[in-house]
């Protein structure tokens, strides 16, 4: 364990591999250090991903359930596949994903429910063009987030939160979240669901 006085600074422009290793020791200093440099560039980037559906005390829990990981992960860093200030950013998200399924049994979103692969919406959204798509593929994505933009606020919140989560989003923490009861978030996803449906057989997509 390093002394008060030897305790990383921002001065010393840490690496990610030395702080990597000085966690693999057990070094909690290091630790701190990468949650005061990284965290608060990690929180606004939740906030700007999460913005409408999760509340900042679940952000700072995803936060300090992410610092958790790193810590316990730090030997598998590679930094020749992506910074530590990243590593730490997945791990957030992981950990959003995670309270947002917590509660009901997740029921997986299929292609046979928004007709879309989740994990394509998340990574291509907004720039489809960049994200190495098919012109079938950029368009659908598009049209779904057309889609989506036009239902209702709350409606629209609730899908978003699924997308999240990858699958239906823990129906008590929405009702929390948005001030209303379990049932109409039965009652609203169902609806915002129909609703995207008619919209994307409207715009010629799912028709045969």
């Amino acid at each position: 364990m390093m002394a008060d006085d030897d305790r990383p600074t921002e001065r010393d422009q840490l690496d990610d591999v030395e702080l990597a290793l000085r966690m693999m020791d057990g070094d909690e200093n290091a630790l701190s250090y990468v949650v005061s440099t990284y965290g608060p560039k990690v929180m606004g980037a939740l906030r700007g991903k999460y913005r409408n559906y999760v509340q900042d005390d679940v952000l700072k829990d995803a936060i300090n359930q992410a610092a958790f990981s790193v810590w316990q992960n730090a030997d598998i860093l590679d930094p020749s596949k992506g910074s530590l200030g990243g590593f730490f950013y997945r791990c957030a998200c992981n950990a959003v994903i995670n309270i947002l399924r917590q509660g009901d049994k997740a029921q997986p979103i299929s292609l046979d429910d928004l007709d879309m692969n989740i994990s394509s919406l998340q990574t291509a959204s907004p720039n489809y063009e960049e994200a190495q798509l098919t012109p079938e593929k950029q368009k659908i994505l598009k049209d779904l987030h057309e889609a989506i933009e036009a239902l209702p606020e709350m409606q629209r919140a609730i899908v978003e939160a699924d997308l999240v989560a990858g699958c239906y989003a823990d129906n008590d923490y929405l009702a929390k979240t948005l001030s209303t009861t379990k049932n109409s978030i039965y009652v609203l996803r169902n609806k915002a669901r129909v609703k995207i449906r008619l919209e994307m057989q409207k715009r010629g997509h799912y028709n045969t």
